[in-house]
Protein backbone atom coordinates (compact mmCIF):
# COMPACT_ATOMS: atom_id res chain seq x y z
CA UNK A 1 0.00 0.00 0.00
CA UNK A 2 1.08 3.37 -0.26
CA UNK A 3 0.80 5.55 2.54
CA UNK A 4 1.18 9.00 4.40
CA UNK A 5 1.97 8.56 7.95
CA UNK A 6 1.36 11.33 10.58
CA UNK A 7 3.12 11.33 13.83
CA UNK A 8 5.59 13.91 16.33
CA UNK A 9 7.00 12.05 19.50
CA UNK A 10 9.13 8.80 19.97
CA UNK A 11 6.01 7.12 21.15
CA UNK A 12 5.17 7.66 17.00
CA UNK A 13 8.59 5.98 15.76
CA UNK A 14 7.94 2.40 16.23
CA UNK A 15 4.94 2.70 14.24
CA UNK A 16 6.47 4.81 11.20
CA UNK A 17 9.27 1.67 11.25
CA UNK A 18 6.33 -0.18 11.07
CA UNK A 19 4.48 1.01 7.59
CA UNK A 20 9.07 0.61 6.37
CA UNK A 21 9.10 -2.50 8.07
CA UNK A 22 6.04 -4.31 6.57
CA UNK A 23 7.17 -3.77 2.48
CA UNK A 24 4.57 -0.46 2.19
CA UNK A 25 6.02 2.87 0.45
CA UNK A 26 5.72 5.72 2.43
CA UNK A 27 4.73 8.63 0.44
CA UNK A 28 4.56 11.37 2.83
CA UNK A 29 5.79 12.16 6.16
CA UNK A 30 3.44 14.27 8.39
CA UNK A 31 5.19 16.02 11.27
CA UNK A 32 4.86 18.83 13.55
CA UNK A 33 7.65 21.72 13.20
CA UNK A 34 10.93 22.02 15.30
CA UNK A 35 10.38 22.87 19.14
CA UNK A 36 12.74 23.80 21.76
CA UNK A 37 12.93 20.25 23.78
CA UNK A 38 15.22 18.84 26.65
CA UNK A 39 16.67 20.91 29.50
CA UNK A 40 18.52 23.07 27.34
CA UNK A 41 15.49 23.75 25.28
CA UNK A 42 17.52 23.27 22.39
CA UNK A 43 15.55 23.79 19.13
CA UNK A 44 15.16 20.27 17.48
CA UNK A 45 13.22 18.89 14.65
CA UNK A 46 10.78 15.88 16.11
CA UNK A 47 11.72 12.24 16.63
CA UNK A 48 9.78 11.43 13.99
CA UNK A 49 11.41 13.65 11.09
CA UNK A 50 14.67 12.83 12.59
CA UNK A 51 13.59 8.94 11.85
CA UNK A 52 12.13 9.61 8.45
CA UNK A 53 15.21 11.46 6.86
CA UNK A 54 17.26 8.41 8.34
CA UNK A 55 14.99 6.42 6.35
CA UNK A 56 14.96 8.72 3.16
CA UNK A 57 10.90 9.93 3.56
CA UNK A 58 9.91 12.85 2.00
CA UNK A 59 8.34 14.79 5.23
CA UNK A 60 6.43 17.61 5.68
CA UNK A 61 6.54 19.65 8.50
CA UNK A 62 2.99 21.98 9.46
CA UNK A 63 1.04 23.61 12.33
CA UNK A 64 -1.79 22.99 10.53
CA UNK A 65 -2.17 20.09 8.58
CA UNK A 66 -5.89 20.85 7.84
CA UNK A 67 -5.30 24.44 5.61
CA UNK A 68 -5.71 23.90 1.75
CA UNK A 69 -1.67 24.04 0.89
CA UNK A 70 -1.43 21.10 2.93
CA UNK A 71 -4.38 19.35 2.22
CA UNK A 72 -3.01 20.05 -1.50
CA UNK A 73 0.13 17.93 -0.21
CA UNK A 74 -1.69 14.95 1.11
CA UNK A 75 -3.82 14.37 -1.63
CA UNK A 76 -0.32 14.93 -4.35
CA UNK A 77 0.59 11.83 -2.72
CA UNK A 78 -2.55 9.84 -3.71
CA UNK A 79 -2.52 7.50 -0.66
CA UNK A 80 -4.36 4.40 0.03
CA UNK A 81 -4.21 4.59 4.06
CA UNK A 82 -2.96 7.35 6.05
CA UNK A 83 -1.69 6.46 9.55
CA UNK A 84 -1.68 8.28 12.40
CA UNK A 85 0.43 7.96 15.59
CA UNK A 86 0.24 10.74 18.46
CA UNK A 87 0.29 13.57 15.65
CA UNK A 88 -0.67 16.15 18.28
CA UNK A 89 -3.72 17.93 15.68
CA UNK A 90 -7.15 17.18 14.76
CA UNK A 91 -7.94 16.17 11.50
CA UNK A 92 -10.46 18.00 9.45
CA UNK A 93 -13.24 15.88 7.44
CA UNK A 94 -10.98 16.71 4.37
CA UNK A 95 -8.34 15.25 5.71
CA UNK A 96 -9.50 11.97 7.25
CA UNK A 97 -11.18 11.58 2.92
CA UNK A 98 -7.52 12.03 1.05
CA UNK A 99 -7.85 7.89 0.80
CA UNK A 100 -10.28 6.42 0.11
CA UNK A 101 -10.09 3.71 2.57
CA UNK A 102 -9.86 6.62 5.57
CA UNK A 103 -7.67 6.91 8.20
CA UNK A 104 -5.94 4.35 10.67
CA UNK A 105 -5.08 5.72 14.22
CA UNK A 106 -2.34 3.91 16.99
CA UNK A 107 -3.76 4.90 20.50
CA UNK A 108 -1.85 4.17 24.00
CA UNK A 109 -4.71 3.04 25.07
CA UNK A 110 -7.16 0.15 25.55
CA UNK A 111 -10.51 2.51 24.05
CA UNK A 112 -12.44 3.58 25.08
CA UNK A 113 -11.01 3.89 28.31
CA UNK A 114 -8.92 7.44 28.13
CA UNK A 115 -10.05 8.87 24.82
CA UNK A 116 -7.35 12.00 24.79
CA UNK A 117 -4.28 13.66 24.20
CA UNK A 118 -2.72 11.82 27.37
CA UNK A 119 -4.11 8.36 27.98
CA UNK A 120 -0.31 7.04 29.54
CA UNK A 121 -0.21 9.80 31.54
CA UNK A 122 -4.03 9.03 33.46
CA UNK A 123 -3.93 5.20 33.29
CA UNK A 124 -0.99 5.63 35.76
CA UNK A 125 -2.35 8.39 37.65
CA UNK A 126 -6.00 6.38 38.02
CA UNK A 127 -3.58 3.51 39.20
CA UNK A 128 -5.21 1.40 36.43
CA UNK A 129 -3.44 -2.16 36.46
CA UNK A 130 -3.99 -2.87 33.17
CA UNK A 131 -3.35 -0.82 29.58
CA UNK A 132 -2.76 -1.57 26.17
CA UNK A 133 -2.95 -0.13 22.84
CA UNK A 134 -5.77 0.16 20.17
CA UNK A 135 -5.90 0.47 16.10
CA UNK A 136 -8.95 2.21 15.31
CA UNK A 137 -11.16 3.61 12.29
CA UNK A 138 -10.47 7.40 12.23
CA UNK A 139 -13.39 9.63 12.56
CA UNK A 140 -14.40 13.78 13.60
CA UNK A 141 -14.78 13.19 16.85
CA UNK A 142 -11.35 12.52 19.15
CA UNK A 143 -10.91 8.92 19.10
CA UNK A 144 -14.42 7.46 18.58
CA UNK A 145 -13.81 5.40 15.64
CA UNK A 146 -14.39 1.56 15.18
CA UNK A 147 -11.59 -0.74 17.06
CA UNK A 148 -9.80 -2.62 14.33
CA UNK A 149 -7.40 -4.96 16.84
CA UNK A 150 -5.91 -4.45 20.79
CA UNK A 151 -3.46 -5.51 22.82
CA UNK A 152 -2.94 -5.23 26.34
CA UNK A 153 -0.65 -5.61 29.33
CA UNK A 154 -0.13 -5.30 33.35
CA UNK A 155 1.56 -1.78 34.47
CA UNK A 156 4.40 -2.60 36.61
CA UNK A 157 3.80 -1.79 40.09
CA UNK A 158 6.53 1.15 40.23
CA UNK A 159 6.47 1.66 36.52
CA UNK A 160 6.75 5.79 34.99
CA UNK A 161 5.02 7.30 32.70
CA UNK A 162 8.36 7.09 30.46
CA UNK A 163 8.87 3.67 30.92
CA UNK A 164 5.03 2.62 30.43
CA UNK A 165 5.21 4.94 26.95
CA UNK A 166 8.56 3.05 25.77
CA UNK A 167 6.75 -0.18 26.26
CA UNK A 168 3.60 0.67 24.39
CA UNK A 169 4.90 2.40 21.17
CA UNK A 170 6.83 -0.59 20.66
CA UNK A 171 3.40 -2.77 21.43
CA UNK A 172 1.33 0.05 18.77
CA UNK A 173 3.94 -0.71 16.24
CA UNK A 174 3.55 -4.25 16.30
CA UNK A 175 -0.11 -3.84 16.54
CA UNK A 176 0.00 -1.37 13.97
CA UNK A 177 1.94 -4.32 11.73
CA UNK A 178 -0.81 -7.00 12.31
CA UNK A 179 -3.70 -4.40 11.33
CA UNK A 180 -1.72 -3.19 8.12
CA UNK A 181 -1.62 -6.72 6.88
CA UNK A 182 -5.41 -7.40 7.66
CA UNK A 183 -6.02 -3.82 5.83
CA UNK A 184 -3.96 -5.31 2.57
CA UNK A 185 -6.07 -8.45 2.83
CA UNK A 186 -9.57 -6.54 3.46
CA UNK A 187 -10.06 -8.71 6.46
CA UNK A 188 -10.02 -6.11 9.29
CA UNK A 189 -12.58 -6.17 11.66
CA UNK A 190 -14.40 -3.06 13.21
CA UNK A 191 -16.13 -3.18 16.71
CA UNK A 192 -17.96 -0.11 17.78
CA UNK A 193 -17.07 1.47 20.90
CA UNK A 194 -19.19 0.79 24.15
CA UNK A 195 -19.96 4.31 24.71
CA UNK A 196 -20.95 3.59 28.40
CA UNK A 197 -17.50 2.87 29.09
CA UNK A 198 -15.44 5.99 27.61
CA UNK A 199 -13.35 8.08 30.00
CA UNK A 200 -11.48 10.86 28.67
CA UNK A 201 -7.21 11.88 29.24
CA UNK A 202 -7.11 15.35 28.29
CA UNK A 203 -3.49 16.90 27.86
CA UNK A 204 -1.81 17.96 31.10
CA UNK A 205 -1.04 21.25 32.16
CA UNK A 206 2.20 22.20 34.27
CA UNK A 207 -0.24 22.77 37.58
CA UNK A 208 -1.55 19.28 37.44
CA UNK A 209 1.69 18.07 39.32
CA UNK A 210 1.01 19.79 42.26
CA UNK A 211 0.72 17.55 44.98
CA UNK A 212 -2.62 17.60 46.99
CA UNK A 213 -1.34 15.85 50.51
CA UNK A 214 -5.09 15.12 51.50
CA UNK A 215 -5.34 12.76 49.27
CA UNK A 216 -4.22 9.49 49.93
CA UNK A 217 -0.52 7.82 49.75
CA UNK A 218 -1.52 5.45 46.93
CA UNK A 219 -2.93 8.51 44.89
CA UNK A 220 0.04 10.73 45.31
CA UNK A 221 3.10 7.85 44.35
CA UNK A 222 0.80 7.72 41.26
CA UNK A 223 0.48 11.09 40.30
CA UNK A 224 4.44 11.21 41.00
CA UNK A 225 5.00 8.05 38.88
CA UNK A 226 2.15 9.30 36.21
CA UNK A 227 4.08 12.65 35.51
CA UNK A 228 7.04 11.32 34.94
CA UNK A 229 8.85 13.15 33.13
CA UNK A 230 6.50 15.68 32.41
CA UNK A 231 4.63 17.84 33.93
CA UNK A 232 6.52 16.84 37.03
CA UNK A 233 4.92 16.00 40.58
CA UNK A 234 5.85 18.73 42.94
CA UNK A 235 5.42 20.27 45.97
CA UNK A 236 6.62 23.38 48.16
CA UNK A 237 8.55 23.88 51.11
CA UNK A 238 9.37 27.01 52.98
CA UNK A 239 8.44 29.06 49.74
CA UNK A 240 10.27 26.95 47.61
CA UNK A 241 9.08 24.22 44.68
CA UNK A 242 10.74 20.73 45.11
CA UNK A 243 10.33 18.02 41.75
CA UNK A 244 9.29 14.41 42.94
CA UNK A 245 10.81 11.91 40.90
CA UNK A 246 10.41 8.94 43.24
CA UNK A 247 8.37 7.71 45.87
CA UNK A 248 6.71 4.81 47.46
CA UNK A 249 3.78 4.27 49.90
CA UNK A 250 4.36 2.87 53.79
CA UNK A 251 2.03 1.41 55.72
CA UNK A 252 1.13 3.53 59.02
CA UNK A 253 0.45 3.62 62.72
CA UNK A 254 -1.50 6.00 64.78
CA UNK A 255 1.65 7.51 66.03
CA UNK A 256 3.09 8.20 62.75
CA UNK A 257 0.31 9.99 61.00
CA UNK A 258 0.20 13.80 61.23
CA UNK A 259 -1.89 16.72 59.48
CA UNK A 260 -1.80 16.34 55.54
CA UNK A 261 1.80 17.30 53.94
CA UNK A 262 3.83 17.25 57.70
CA UNK A 263 7.56 15.23 57.69
CA UNK A 264 6.93 12.40 60.00
CA UNK A 265 10.41 11.00 59.47
CA UNK A 266 13.56 11.48 58.24
CA UNK A 267 15.90 8.80 57.53
CA UNK A 268 18.52 6.97 54.95
CA UNK A 269 16.03 5.84 52.94
CA UNK A 270 14.20 9.16 52.23
CA UNK A 271 11.30 11.24 54.02
CA UNK A 272 8.52 9.98 54.88
CA UNK A 273 5.35 12.45 54.70
CA UNK A 274 2.03 11.93 56.11
CA UNK A 275 -0.72 11.83 53.65
CA UNK A 276 -4.58 12.54 53.69
CA UNK A 277 -4.77 8.31 54.23
CA UNK A 278 -1.52 7.10 54.44
CA UNK A 279 2.20 7.94 54.50
CA UNK A 280 4.55 8.65 51.49
CA UNK A 281 8.48 7.74 51.25
CA UNK A 282 10.09 10.43 48.78
CA UNK A 283 13.16 8.76 47.92
CA UNK A 284 14.30 10.98 45.06
CA UNK A 285 13.20 15.06 44.52
CA UNK A 286 14.88 17.92 42.76
CA UNK A 287 14.88 21.13 44.27
CA UNK A 288 14.28 24.63 42.12
CA UNK A 289 17.50 24.93 39.67
CA UNK A 290 19.56 22.17 41.22
CA UNK A 291 19.99 18.79 40.47
CA UNK A 292 18.01 15.43 41.37
CA UNK A 293 19.34 14.07 44.59
CA UNK A 294 18.01 11.50 47.09
CA UNK A 295 15.32 13.12 49.05
CA UNK A 296 17.50 12.53 52.36
CA UNK A 297 20.68 14.44 50.80
CA UNK A 298 17.99 17.44 50.15
CA UNK A 299 17.36 17.11 53.40
CA UNK A 300 19.95 17.85 54.84
CA UNK A 301 21.10 20.83 52.60
CA UNK A 302 17.34 22.26 53.05
CA UNK A 303 17.52 20.91 57.03
CA UNK A 304 14.13 20.25 56.65
CA UNK A 305 12.87 18.81 59.78
CA UNK A 306 10.07 16.05 61.43
CA UNK A 307 7.00 18.53 61.96
CA UNK A 308 7.83 20.54 59.14
CA UNK A 309 5.07 21.02 56.14
CA UNK A 310 5.10 20.53 52.90
CA UNK A 311 2.28 22.16 50.45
Amino acid sequence: MRIVFMGTPDFAVPSLEACVETGNEVALVVTQPARARGRGQKIAASPIRQRAEALGLPVLETERVNQAQDLARLQAAEPDLVCVTAFGQLLSAEALAVSAAGCVNVHGSLLPRWRGAAPIHHALMAGDAVTGVTTMFMVRRMDAGDIILQRSTPIGPTETQAELACRLARMGGELLTETLELLERGEAPRTAQDLAAVTFAPLLKKEDGQVDWTQSAERIRNLIRGTVPWPGAFCFVAGGRVRLWEAQTESSSAAAEGEPGRVVEIGPEGIVVAAGDGLVRLTEVQPENKRRMPATDWSRGARIRCGDVLH
